[in-house]
């Protein structure tokens, strides 16, 4: 068996999906309608072909075959805890291997997940629009009192922290185009 490609949705590199979510991938390559073929991620940089049983890094992805050159499955990839993308690469078995293994370094043969996005409950255009008419007054008004010149210190902090984000999460759409 042999993986020749992933199809998901592209970004610069290779494919790249969002951790913790469920993506489905098309793997493209030879020998997928083999009994328990199936599929594991790790982040070894391995040559082709190299076993890689003792660097599995998630639990096996079982392959759903369309043909004998494309096979779609399901992924879910966790992420530890402050890491925010990582690069993985393919190892693959079927119940006639021995071992899995390694599918090799190209580009199109790694997998990146990423973070995903946080998400609000109103959009960041609509949260700083609301942010900045509800607490400008107070900050500008009359009361001189050091609390409220503290409090609108921490409300435009919020509105430039939001901001920032709006301005990641735009880059990170347009690099997917």
């Amino acid at each position: 068996m042999l993986i020749a490609g992933v199809l998901v949705q592209s970004t610069k590199g290779g494919p790249a999906i969002y951790g913790q979510t469920n993506s489905t991938l098309r793997l493209l390559g030879s020998g997928f309608n083999t009994t328990g073929a199936r599929i594991v991620l790790v982040e070894e940089e391995l040559q082709l072909n190299d076993d890689c049983d003792d660097f599995k890094d998630t639990d096996p992805f079982y392959l759903n075959p369309e043909s004998d050159s494309v096979a779609m499955v399901s992924v879910v990839v966790a992420l530890p805890a402050g890491v925010s993308e990582k690069t993985y690469y393919f190892c693959i078995k079927s119940d006639d291997d021995l071992h899995y293994m390694h599918q090799g370094t190209s580009k199109w043969l790694t997998l990146a997940v990423r973070k995903p996005p946080a998400t609000t409950m109103l959009p960041l255009p609509l949260q700083v629009i609301t942010l900045f008419f509800s607490f400008t007054p107070v900050c500008f008004s009359k009361w001189n009192k050091l609390y409220i010149k503290w409090a609108c210190v921490l409300v435009l902090s919020m509105v430039l922290r939001i901001c920032e984000e709006m301005f990641l999460h735009f880059v990170t759409v347009v690099q997917h185009f």
